[in-house]
């Protein structure tokens, strides 16, 4: 059995799972989110070595929770292009977590997510890009997958540019990181950054987690509105890149 005993002892264990309910939280309620909350958060607590694949695996559970839903809803041709071009780019992304050091992981990651939020507050546009710009955002989404969890800015981006429903935005992108989550996790398992002590701290944060993606499901079946989901979506996001920034 793994040795837990450093992350439970931690006077900071509590606030890691208060983070962790409220990567849920916000999960469940867009779709997305929960990479964007725990990546910063969790190297700031365990450093991106334990971080990234922490929440790796425990956004795999969040993706497998809310599927049935998202195989409904999802925009599934979109994804055949996003996913093969997240593949290619997931390497570049896995050879950066290795080679850059801690402190300025964090700081790119943050600034990462600062730059998605000031462009999705731009106006969106009618249509989705085409077939070029999937394979640019699904390329971009590997790296920042492999580079530090966070596989969303590019391709959340993508989506909410074209003006798709809250429902539609949320079916694919859960699509979209279940797919990449289980490539994630497969690619730090060979390179052996996925240790059974992080699978054990997951284990840990699995009802916490589930929890919070339960009442983000509940916030959201209860009526999202297009300028309400978008506008607490960017709220989130801001306060948690300037977060990562600043810490």
């Amino acid at each position: 059995m793994p040795d837990l005993s450093p992350f439970l002892t931690n006077p900071e264990f509590p606030l890691a799972i208060g983070f962790v309910v409220l990567a849920g939280l916000v999960r469940g309620f867009s779709g997305f989110g929960s990479a964007m909350v725990l990546s910063p958060s969790l190297a700031w607590l365990y450093g991106p070595q334990v971080g990234v694949p922490l929440l790796l695996l425990l956004d795999l559970v969040v993706a497998l929770q809310m599927m049935p839903e998202a195989l409904r809803t999802g925009h599934k041709r979109t994804l055949r292009t996003l996913c093969p071009a997240a593949l290619v780019g997931l390497p570049i992304g896995i050879w950066a977590l290795d080679v850059m050091p801690a402190e300025v992981l964090q700081r790119t990651i943050a600034a990462v997510v600062l730059l998605a939020v000031v462009v999705m507050a731009m106006k969106p546009r009618r249509e989705m890009p085409g077939t070029g710009g999937a394979l640019i955002a699904g390329a971009l989404s590997g790296i920042t997958n492999g580079a530090s969890g966070m596989a969303g800015p590019p391709v959340i981006l993508f989506f909410l540019s074209g003006g798709n429903t809250p429902a539609t935005i949320r079916g694919s992108l859960s699509l979209f990181f279940l797919f990449t989550d289980l490539i994630g996790c497969i690619g730090l398992i060979i390179v052996g950054k996925l240790t059974l002590q992080v699978a054990a701290l997951a284990v840990l944060m699995v009802i916490p987690l589930a929890i919070g993606t339960l009442l983000g499901t509940v916030l959201f079946n209860r009526g999202a509105s297009p300028a309400l989901y978008k506008g607490l979506a960017l709220v989130i996001v801001g306060a948690v890149g300037v977060m990562g920034l600043i810490l």
